[in-house]
């Protein structure tokens, strides 16, 4: 090895040295590099963790938060078939009593129009029996008396009436 430049002493103690230098370099940089970067490689875990937690809990909230939309629109949904519920209900009650009022308005006129013409017949029977008790005065010549003249009136007014 001499040829080489190279002592056997001069080996050894380069190599007892670089054992030493690796040693001291291993207790004095190797381990805390490992540790720190264990301790990153830790970090790096939890804050992957955390972002799973936080990305798991952003979708419970989004599913909670779908679900009262969801119950919400159902809600709005009930409360808009009640409303027209009601207005079908109202209009229904309302276009009853115009049926019930339009009825009353009916009959009332025919009431009226029967009273009417109940009255026109009586005015019309009244007018015929004085123009009847006229037309026998003049037949006659003579005043006719009371008994006589209502029999008169009371058989026409049958034939009038029979003749309806």
């Amino acid at each position: 090895m001499e040829a080489l430049g190279l002592s056997g002493k001069m080996l050894i103690t380069q190599i007892v040295n670089f054992a030493i230098l690796l040693g001291v370099l291993w207790l004095l940089l190797y381990k805390p590099i490992l540790n720190a970067l264990k301790q990153r490689q830790e970090k790096i875990r939890e804050s992957l963790a955390q972002a799973d937690s936080m990305r798991q809990e952003a979708r419970n909230t989004e599913q909670q938060f779908e679900q009262e939309l969801q119950k919400a629109r159902k809600e709005g949904q009930e409360i808009i078939a009640r409303a027209q519920e009601m207005a079908e209900k109202t209009r229904q009650e309302i276009l009853e009593q115009s049926r019930q009022e339009a009825q009353q308005l009916v009959e009332k006129a025919k009431e009226e129009i029967d009273y009417d013409r109940k009255q026109a017949m009586a005015e019309l029977q009244k007018q015929v029996a004085n123009l009847s008790l006229l037309v026998t005065q003049k037949v006659v010549g003579e005043a006719l008396d009371a008994s006589t003249h209502h029999r008169l009136v009371q058989e026409f007014i049958a034939e009038a009436g029979e003749l309806q």
